[in-house]
């Protein structure tokens, strides 16, 4: 029940400075704290701190202030009581709990007992489940966008009944009120399951705008799902020699990793309710959250593992780049230029990026063109005039694609990190894989114009920061202090460091950008 929807806020001036046990008397007070102080009272063992008849003697859980008076008055205390007096007696629904010292356990069972308890539970566990609240009634049904709502209210309302009624009575010839049943009904629900609205109807649109459960990850959910494909934690490390924290969450230690509340996470204290939905600061984490995480990543995948080890980037060498295994051929003979030794070599367009490849100046011949070419793997574009930005409109280009050439396996990689990252299916060609190609093409450009060989001339930090980084490949590199919290011995990876880290090709270095891009996508960032 939401008590706050009984009644509206009081605006009264005279029942906001009414000093007489207003929630008690107070018309504009009592239409909720009827319902609600009879079930506080219920708690009347439990402090406000949640100990267990805390008070001096174990007697009860009243705080001093209420005992003794401290302005003269005589005190309503009396010696034996458990719960206030100038408050509602403990109970539910009009009835009284008879025993002060099981009060709590009483109304468990008065509670779970109630025609209500059933939809209840399916209501509470429904955000968790399906990523946002169950649907309510629009305060006014005008306009599409309302209808849609109302809409929605409705066939929920008739969901949550027939959940409720199979939760009370047992799913699937199940024990009543199994709520692990009730959980996997909930999912097979069709507001679970849904994908896509084929309708036009854009009242139907509004209605189902909830349908489906591409929900925001919480922090610790994105934290974990990081570490489950690519092996690495941001920020991970052991803290009370025990509990396993990072950045993104703080497991087991009731209080949240450094960036877990900024994300949208919960301390069950000041922030007791998750984000449904990006804010700006929340998004700008995601991006550091990938930033920071995809240099250290793919440093370990190419240089540190083995290829057997690798989670992401397993088939494909750091020497695959967008013009290896290519050649073009010029279709028709370079009559005009070819005394002109500079037409060796042109810029292309490919794939609206702009490429540097070898092209033979007498003809159909084709500069290191190997026997296993496809032909029908060619692309034809037009080649750029060197020294000017002219695009001529001759000769056009064939180029011959060997299936093994660079841009072959860059692309086949960007659909196979599309699965792992996304889980989803496309194609070499598909629209997705374009854009993340084109993007690989224009970071390697402009990389392997600015920067040297090695791959820590990138001028891109690549911290890292998971203890468990160098694990089954460098010994004794983590120290643990006198209170449990573990970190790295900076100095004894340097002394153990044995690895190559060259990038001549800047494939490496393209590779972290690429993998950032794709971890900030919404479908790395949604369930």
């Amino acid at each position: 029940m939401d008590i706050e929807s009984l009644a509206s806020r009081p605006t009264d001036p005279a029942a906001l400075t009414d000093t007489g046990n207003p929630t008690m008397r107070h018309p504009s007070c009592t239409a909720c704290h009827s319902v609600l102080d009879p079930v506080a009272g219920a708690f009347q063992n439990y402090d406000e701190d949640g100990s267990y008849k805390s008070a001096f003697g174990d007697a009860d859980s009243l705080p001093n202030s209420y005992k003794v008076s401290l302005d003269g008055t005589p005190a309503l205390y009396r010696q034996g009581d458990t719960w206030y007096r100038d408050m509602a007696a403990p109970g539910f629904e009009g009835e009284v709990a008879p025993d002060s010292d099981s009060s709590v356990q009483w109304l468990a069972r008065k509670i779970a007992a109630d025609s209500r308890f059933a939809s209840g539970t399916v209501k509470f566990w429904w955000p968790a489940v399906m990523g946002r609240e169950v649907a309510v009634p629009p305060e006014t049904t005008t306009g599409l966008a309302a209808k849609g709502q109302l809409l929605a209210s409705r066939a929920q309302a008739l969901e949550v009944g027939r959940l409720a009624a199979a939760f009370r009575e047992g799913i699937e010839g199940g024990s009543p009120y199994n709520a692990r049943d009730l959980l996997v009904e909930m999912a097979l629900s069709p507001w679970f399951r849904a994908e896509s609205i084929a309708s036009e109807d854009y009242q139907r649109h509004e209605a189902l705008r909830g349908a489906g459960v591409e929900r925001l990850l919480s922090p610790e959910e994105l934290a974990r799902k990081t570490a489950s494909i690519t092996g690495y934690r941001w920020g991970r490390h052991t803290s009370g020699f025990i509990h396993e924290v990072g950045n993104l969450d703080g497991e087991g230690l009731g209080r949240g990793g450094s960036h877990e509340l900024l994300y949208g996470g919960i301390d069950s204290d000041g922030m007791a309710r998750r984000a449904r939905s990006v804010t700006p600061l929340m998004a700008a984490v995601a991006q550091g959250h990938a930033i920071r995480t995809s240099c250290a990543i793919v440093q370990r995948e190419f240089f540190i593992w083995s290829e057997d080890r690798r989670q992401l980037f397993d088939g494909i060498e750091a020497d695959a780049t967008p013009v290896s295994g290519l050649s073009a051929i010029a279709d028709g003979a370079i009559s005009e230029a070819s005394d002109d030794p500079s037409w060796s070599e042109h810029e292309v367009f490919r794939d609206g990026a702009l490429l540097r490849l070898p092209i033979a100046n007498e003809g159909l011949a084709g500069l290191d063109r190997a026997d296993s070419i496809e032909e029908g793997a060619e692309d034809r574009m037009r080649i750029v005039e060197p020294g000017s930005r002219r695009v001529r409109d001759w000769p056009v280009v064939t180029v011959a694609q060997d299936p093994r050439s660079g841009p072959a396996q860059i692309r086949r990689k960007l659909v196979d990190l599309h699965w792992k990252l996304f889980g989803v299916t496309v194609t070499v060609d598909s629209p997705d894989i374009d854009a993340a190609y084109r993007l690989f093409v224009d970071v390697w450009n402009r990389k392997r114009g600015t920067e040297g060989p090695h791959f820590i001339d990138s001028q891109t930090q690549c911290p890292i920061e998971d203890t468990r980084y160098f694990e089954g490949i460098i010994d004794d590199v983590v120290v643990t202090d006198e209170w449990g919290n573990s970190r790295f011995d900076w100095n004894r990876v340097k002394a153990s460091w044995d690895f190559e880290m060259e990038d001549p090709s800047h494939t490496v270095r393209t590779w972290a950008v690429v993998l950032a891009y794709l971890m900030s996508d919404y479908r790395f960032l949604y369930l």
